[in-house]
């Protein structure tokens, strides 16, 4: 993790400065980076932010088109048939079948 670490000194401010810390051995390990970062770690600052925000878009979307699939999923009793006559099994169907969409 880079942080950065500020010193006061006689009532002036002196910094930043910036440190790097990791875990060795189980103990926490500080180092100096100077005063300013090098380009990689700005890149790679820059790299977790834009997969952090596509991430959050992605799943954004994904709510969203879930809510409209959900709406849109219980398709049942929007359909009815309509038979006029009654028939015995193993007669043939003759007549008019009238289909009612909403």
């Amino acid at each position: 993790m880079v942080y950065k670490r500020y010193i006061k000194k006689n009532g002036k401010v002196y910094g930043p400065y910036n440190y790097h810390s990791k875990k060795k051995n189980g103990k926490v390990v500080s180092k100096y980076l100077g005063r300013e970062l090098k380009d990689d770690l700005k890149k790679t600052n820059k790299r977790t932010t834009l997969a952090f925000s596509i991430v959050i878009f992605l799943l954004f979307i994904l709510i969203v088109s879930n809510v409209f699939l959900i709406k849109n999923l219980f398709l049942t009793g929007k359909v009815t048939a309509s038979i006029d006559n009654f028939y015995s099994s193993g007669e043939t169907l003759s007549g008019n079948v009238k289909l009612i969409l909403n």
